[in-house]
């Protein structure tokens, strides 16, 4: 039998959850999507929370605070994503390195 090469990592091919503390102002998740969308990266799903210092009904004291973001994709590769998550930290829409964990088939 012959020793199987390893793929590279950026190959990996499946969904991924992604966490991300996004600033809570206008055109934030449309310029995260739309950098994910320019790696062909496909989300199944979003949800946004608001800030925690928010309460429902209060009125909002500092407009721009982080909110966390998670999305799951539909399949792509994890070239795709790591690339648009390199992106979306660049534009200065997040508050922290967004987060990445590949989700497996068991």
């Amino acid at each position: 039998l012959k020793t199987p090469k390893r793929a590279p990592l950026g190959q990996h091919l499946g969904a991924f959850y992604i966490r991300l503390d996004a600033h809570d102002r206008p055109g934030v998740m449309a310029a995260i999507t739309k950098r994910m969308a320019e790696q062909d990266v496909s989300l199944e799903s979003i949800v946004q929370r608001r800030p925690r210092e928010e309460l429902p009904g209060s009125r909002r004291s500092d407009a721009g605070n982080p909110a966390t973001v998670v999305m799951i994709t539909h399949q792509t590769t994890e070239a795709a994503v790591r690339k648009a998550l390199t992106n979306i930290e660049a534009d200065g829409h997040v508050d922290q390195t967004p987060q990445m964990i590949r989700i497996e088939k068991l």
